[in-house]
């Protein structure tokens, strides 16, 4: 997946070393103090787990990753509360029955 082209060519950028040099007189244009272009992955991953619409799995591939582990041990502190949405009227088995009787949850 390719996200910058050439204003030139309209060719998508293939690796970080082509694109250098662009970025840097973007940074400077913009006033934006120096940064890697890497930094762009780790807003992008940020980003996109917050918004609570990407699922963590479909970020890790996104970054190319083969799991969700590296996504969740570097940006769990960005992802969206799973436990906030929980269906509270989500019928659940009550202990000690053996027919397996529901009960609505507090």
């Amino acid at each position: 997946m390719f996200l910058f082209t050439s204003e030139v060519t309209g060719k998508f950028y293939h690796d970080a070393d082509a694109l250098k040099k662009k970025w840097l007189s973007v940074l400077k244009r913009s006033k934006v103090r120096h940064r890697k272009l890497y930094n762009t992955r780790h807003t992008f991953a940020t980003a996109m787990l917050r918004s609570g619409k990407v699922s963590v799995l479909t970020v890790a591939k996104m970054l190319g990753h083969t799991n969700s582990k590296m996504v969740l041990t570097t940006y769990s502190g960005f992802i969206e509360a799973e436990e906030l949405k929980i269906d509270r009227g989500i019928l659940l088995f009550s202990e000690g029955t053996k027919e397996g009787t529901f009960r609505k949850m507090a």
